[in-house]
């Protein structure tokens, strides 16, 4: 039963869609199914789902530079949090030290 439903929604957009037209004519009722249709709006998903795979990979690129800088401590913080000028163009860079106890020499 599941799977008439979802074989019904499918061909329900599939019509809005206009991938076919069903065509009655007294006693025959043909179905014309719109092939380069079906093709342009493949190609528009598989592009756009190309462009979204980039920006994601992109994404990841630049959160894994900030995670290396973090690990090295070279980390950039807005100038307000150095007690420095807004309208300051220097943009200072500042060096993490780690919090957490150091093993004391024995």
């Amino acid at each position: 039963m599941r799977n008439l439903l979802v074989i019904g929604m499918f061909v329900l957009a599939a019509f809005m869609a206009g991938w076919f037209q069903v065509n009655r004519d007294g006693d025959t009722t043909t179905i014309h199914i719109d092939r380069s249709e079906i093709r342009q709006d493949t190609r528009k998903v598989i592009d756009r789902g190309r462009e979204l795979l980039d920006e994601r990979e992109q994404e990841r690129r630049e959160a894994e530079a900030r995670q290396q800088a973090w690990l090295q401590g070279e980390v950039t913080v807005p100038p307000q949090w150095l007690g420095q000028q807004e309208g300051s163009t220097e943009q200072p860079a500042a060096r993490l030290e780690w919090a957490w106890p150091r093993q004391q020499p024995q």
